[in-house]
């Protein structure tokens, strides 16, 4: 058996000799194998196998397939298990926190990275665990940009887990801690009123978020010391 990194070469050292021990030279080689392959006789029974696989589209489990032929000698076959495994990555993402106002949206710049070469990896395939409603943009250089929507859920502290996967490279992942913020209001409202004892007396307020939206079905909280109503 035989494994191997994905886009890296393996080798196979093939031995083909006679009853009595003899390397027989200059034999036929086949190779059946799904990505490209060559091989070098040592001109002693010896021979080199070396297959490629940049060429294969997904890690995994592969067969290699070697026959060695030579006139007035009978074919010998060997059968290789090959294991192609997936390439190590990391990921870097920016902010590694984040707080945003309720209502409004949010980004992070995420870099998916081959681990050793530090190469951007392209069209990953991304999910987002997130309890709104969420995209990415994939810029086609190994950076990927991820919005998340606050509208729906409420304020308080969530945490943002991205994963990122290929069919050659490692499953990785990045987590944040979002703080979504409550919005900022307004109170408005007289600042005093007069009214003849016995009568009732009646007050407008008007509460509104930063932008100037008025806020319906607010909990209203009324200190007075009399009988009071609230109308929304």
């Amino acid at each position: 058996s035989l494994s191997v990194t994905w886009l890296e070469n393996g080798t196979v050292r093939v031995e083909y000799r006679d009853a009595n021990g003899t390397g027989i030279p200059e034999a036929t080689v086949s190779i059946s194998w799904p990505g490209s392959s060559s091989y070098q006789d040592l001109n002693n029974g010896t021979y080199i196998v070396e297959i490629e696989t940049a060429s294969l589209t997904a890690a995994g489990t592969y067969t290699l397939m070697i026959s060695v032929h030579a006139p007035n000698y009978a074919v010998s076959s060997v059968t290789i298990q090959v294991t192609v495994n997936e390439r190590d990555t990391t990921i870097t993402a920016q902010p590694s926190s984040l707080s945003v106002t309720w209502l409004e949206n949010a980004t992070v710049k995420v870099n998916y990275l081959g681990n050793e070469t530090g190469t951007g990896i392209v069209n990953a395939t991304v999910t987002v665990d997130w309890p709104g409603s969420s995209s990415y943009q994939d810029l086609n250089n190994g950076t990927y940009i991820v919005e998340i929507s606050t509208k729906g859920i409420n304020a308080g502290i969530y945490v943002l887990t991205i994963n990122f996967d290929t069919p050659t490279y490692t499953l990785n992942s990045t987590s944040i801690q979002v703080v979504v913020e409550e919005r900022n209001t307004t109170l408005e409202a007289p600042s005093t009123l007069t009214v003849t004892w016995s009568e009732n007396g009646t007050i407008t307020v008007v509460y509104r978020d930063a932008n100037g939206t008025g806020i319906p079905e607010a909990t209203v909280t009324v200190t007075w010391s009399d009988l009071w109503t609230s109308y929304d």
